[in-house]
């Protein structure tokens, strides 16, 4: 689902700049639009606009705070119940940013997977589901563990070999309680990757995959979590694990893997046109689009060949039959009918030529010049082919270019040259 400026209420939108640079602006009004109209938005909502933007806690509460300065009610309850599902219910218009196209062409070979997969992934959830969760108090212990292991590791690399061994073995023992307090936030919360992760495997990709995304967002929410802030984690670690999902489901559509860092430019490239677009009523050109950006017009051309879609040579023309693209490719090693032809003439020419030599200065010849259908040899390698040195080869090879630039039979090789 993407959403359109064109969903608002009666009252038009005063909106003419965005919380986070890299959040479009037209994808945002709409955004706020939409939610007007209902009066409060999910996270799930919201994370399909920060696409390409990097989370943070301040990033959050920054979008977070534009929302609800709209008078729309921002629906952060995530919270997980005992069995580890989420308390909320299934949102009809559940968001896949890049999902769209890709599930019709994926969905009956991702619907249920192999056996191997399921058996996998059900072994997988009794494991998980036997970890506790964790309390608020318990999140704010770990998260206090882990920023002084932050802080020790910091403090230790300051240090460097000024610091005692008292000193040494005290941060350490602190790098190593928040290390293991990172490991156990991350298992508590495994459950609610997989609770977002459903949302998302039922038509885009297997639920195995959705899952593996989510867990590297959780780890890098773990990674951000500011205990200070006074939220239950799970509140904050969605974004992470929604956009983290998001974008494999945007990497799943294509053939060709794009870098996340080169997929931010070029959605940045793509935003800017979509504005100037608006703006100027015209396509706008490269070197207009290029301004904006600060870069070069190459550099933008170059945006733009990587966002087009790639075919693959295997995929068939129509819905009927058994063409490929491939098919319909011009061969770059045929050779045209005439051209082979006179090719036949020239190897039966050379051939006549050769025949008059005698059969040492032919040999040579056609080891040099590759006649026998390989590779041209060198000096070398023809001295050692018939006992003899470098700069005999050579002789023999400019005496018997010269008797052929002179024989009656050259006559017929000068016509192929000319």
């Amino acid at each position: 689902m993407t959403f359109d400026s064109a969903e608002s209420c009666d009252a038009p939108l005063n909106v003419t700049s965005v919380p986070v640079p890299e959040i479009d602006l037209h994808e945002w009004i709409g955004l706020l639009a939409y939610g007007r109209r209902r009066g409060e938005l999910s996270t799930e909502e919201i994370v399909d606009v920060l696409h390409d933007v990097e989370l943070s806690p301040a990033v959050i509460d920054a979008v977070r705070e534009a929302i609800e300065d709209f008078g729309i009610v921002v629906d952060q309850s995530f919270d997980l119940d005992d069995s580890g599902e989420l308390r909320r219910p299934q949102l009809q218009g559940s968001l896949v940013r890049s999902g769209k196209g890709a599930g019709g062409a994926r969905s009956a070979s991702h619907k249920e997977g192999d056996s191997g997969s399921q058996d996998a992934v059900r072994l997988y959830l009794q494991e998980i589901s036997r970890i506790a969760l964790l309390t608020a108090d318990q999140e704010r212990f770990l998260g206090r563990r882990m920023t002084d292991g932050v802080n020790a590791q910091a403090e230790l690399l300051a240090l460097g070999d000024d610091v005692s061994v008292l000193d040494r073995r005290r941060l350490k023992r602190l790098i190593d309680n928040g290390r293991k307090a990172r490991e156990e936030m991350t298992q508590a919360n495994l459950r609610l990757v997989v609770s977002i992760a459903k949302r998302y495997a039922r038509s885009s990709m297997p639920l195995a995959d959705a899952i593996q995304s989510g867990n590297i967002g959780l780890i890098r929410a773990v990674e951000k979590y500011d205990y200070t802030r006074g939220f239950k984690f799970s509140t904050y670690a969605t974004w992470w694990i929604k956009q983290s999902i998001a974008r494999a489901v945007s990497e799943e559509t294509r053939n060709i893997r794009i870098p996340a860092h080169a997929m931010e430019s070029i959605n940045r490239a793509l935003r800017v046109q979509r504005e100037l677009s608006q703006k100027l009523q015209r396509e706008p050109s490269l070197i207009e689009i290029a301004q904006v950006l600060g870069e070069t017009p190459g550099k933008v051309a170059e945006y733009f060949s990587l966002a087009a879609d790639t075919k693959s040579l295997d995929q068939p023309l129509r819905s009927e039959g058994n063409a490929t693209y491939a098919d319909n490719l011009a061969s770059t090693d045929s050779v045209d009918p005439s051209d082979g032809l006179q090719y036949e003439d020239l190897r039966e020419a050379l051939q006549l030529v050769l025949n008059d030599l005698p059969e040492r200065e032919k040999e040579v010849m056609k080891m040099r010049f590759g006649l026998s259908g390989g590779e041209n040899a060198t000096l070398e390698e023809v001295g050692q082919a018939f006992n003899i040195t470098r700069e005999r080869v050579r002789q023999i090879e400019v005496r018997t270019l010269f008797r052929l630039r002179h024989v009656t039979a050259s006559a017929t090789l000068r016509d192929f040259v000319e």
